[in-house]
Parts: structure tokens; sequence; C-alpha cells
């Protein structure tokens, strides 16, 4: 609270509270309207950068609110002091356990407005970013396994991570488009009131890529998506013809599979022997390997 303080003087602060902590920042509550978000770490201040400069372009240019960037602090060296704060976004965070509460047109729903969502975000050009090459980011991350892990590993465990490091993605040959990049479930908010999507959070990986990367986590069979018929009813509803669906569903499979040497190369990045002994655990190599 003193450094929001110290650097806005003129915010009046009557209460803040813990609003959750992720692998890259934590979150604040301020007079429960605003969400203040600060980066762990150098990395994750870089991810901010680009997330205020994608909300600052995206203000009132999609169906559904973003959140609107009012304190921000100096950007440029990039430094863990770096922070912003944000107006904070009604409505309730898409849960399965919320969906499953959804009736079956507020389901529909929710489907429809999440591919509406998307049309519009890929259709925007008005953006000087980089293209994030998200395939060419994984390359790097096997490329340090490679160098850093499999050397100290030996025998069926060495051949069982080297089948993980040789994957190769399927074939993407539509144009890049702007996409959100971290494009899950949790990330749209519901008004239950209006029975429609009310806004969209979390643009820190927004980029140029291949859009098929925006329907990577709603294809993931995990218990933080919402199942198969409502991913089939977005894409659908988004116009991917039958081999565009393929494809999508193609890339989600080659995703979930190279997800544990990302997590090892993060592991070698952050010096965390803890993540890279859990993540070698669950390919199954029991084998303890220091960074």
């Amino acid at each position: 609270m003193d450094t929001i303080r110290s650097i806005f003087p003129e915010l009046v602060i009557d209460n803040i509270s813990f609003a959750g902590s992720g692998n890259e920042s934590d979150a604040y509550y301020i007079n429960n309207d605003l969400v203040f978000k600060f980066p762990k770490n150098k990395e994750a201040s870089r991810k901010l950068v680009n997330e205020l400069a994608v909300l600052d372009k995206l203000d009132s240019k999609l169906p559904f609110s973003v959140p609107r960037v009012l304190y921000r602090t100096d950007m440029s060296s990039l430094s863990e002091n770096s922070f912003a704060g944000y107006s904070r976004i009604s409505g309730t965070p898409i849960t399965p356990d919320y969906y499953l509460r959804l009736s079956a047109y507020e389901q529909d729903r929710l489907a429809a407005d999440t591919a509406s969502f998307l049309l519009a975000l890929h259709s925007q050009s008005s953006f000087d970013l980089k293209g994030n090459n998200i395939l060419g980011q994984i390359q790097e991350d096997c490329t340090l396994v490679k160098k850093v892990t499999l050397p100290k590993i030996k025998g069926r465990d060495k051949e069982l991570l080297k089948s993980l490091l040789y994957i190769e993605p399927p074939p993407l040959s539509k144009e890049k488009a702007l996409i959100h990049g971290d494009f899950s479930s949790s990330h749209i908010f519901f008004d239950n009131k209006k029975n429609q999507v009310s806004a969209i959070i979390d643009f820190a990986d927004a980029c140029f890529d291949y859009r098929y990367w925006d329907f990577m986590y709603l294809l993931e069979d995990s218990d933080e998506e919402l199942g198969h018929e409502f991913r089939l009813n977005v894409m659908r509803r988004y116009g991917l013809d039958q081999d565009e669906i393929r494809t999508a569903l193609s890339l989600a499979e080659y995703n979930e599979s190279i997800w544990p040497a990302q997590q090892i190369a993060l592991a070698i990045r952050e010096r965390d022997n803890e993540l890279l002994t859990e993540t070698l655990r669950c390919i199954g190599i029991e084998k303890s390997i220091s960074i």
C-alpha cells in the first residue's frame, strides 16, 4: 500500500485486499473497484508492458469489455518495481462448476460470445507488436533442455525425455493474427443478469501468431476447461471448417505433449530444482537432478 501511495499520492486508498497470486504476478484489490498487478520478475514486467500496450489500443474495439489501465509506473527499466492499476471487471470468471450451473441457453450464448470475441480480436490490425513465435519459443525450450538436462540422465530415462524433445508440431498454414495468447475459460467473465459474456482479461501474452493458439486451452482435456461440446460449439460458431478443427485439435495435442519440456526449461531458467524434479516425475523419471 505504501508503494502505491508514494507513486500515486492522488489515489485515496480506503481498503486493500489480496486478489491472488500466479507464477508471474501478485494482484490486489484497491477500494473494491481497482486491481493492481505487481510482476515478480523481469520477464513478468516485460509481459506487463506488452499487456498495457495491447489494452490501450483494444479499448472499445471489441464486443466485450477489457480492463482499462488507469495507473501505471515507468516501465522503461522493466524492474520488479513496475506495476499497474486497472479497473476491476464485473461478472463471474467461468469455471467448470459455474458452467454446469448455466442453462442450455446460457451455455450456448457463452459459446457464441466466445467465438464473437475471438473473431473481433483476430481481425485487429493496427498494432505494432513483435510477432511472438510460440513454436520458436518451444524449440528454444527444447534446445535448452537438450543442453542442460539430457546429458545428466542415461538409459531408459534419457530415451523417455528425448521422445518428448523431438515431437514435431502439426503444419500451420493460416495467416497470423492478433491473438490473446493465454485464452482459457478462467479469463472469460460472465454476466448472469444479462446472460452474456461481460469481459475478457489477462492479455499479457497477446501477440501476432497463428489464430489456432487461441483455441488451445479451450481444447485441453483438463479439469479447468469446459468440455468437448463447448469447444466444438465455439469453433463452429467461429467458422472453422472440419480441416481447421482437426488442425486446432492436433495443435492442442502437440502442446499437451510438449508441456513437460517447457516446464523443465522454466525450471532451468528459474533454477528451480523442485519444479524440475516434480516435472520429471510426471513423465516417469524418478532420478533426482540438480540444475
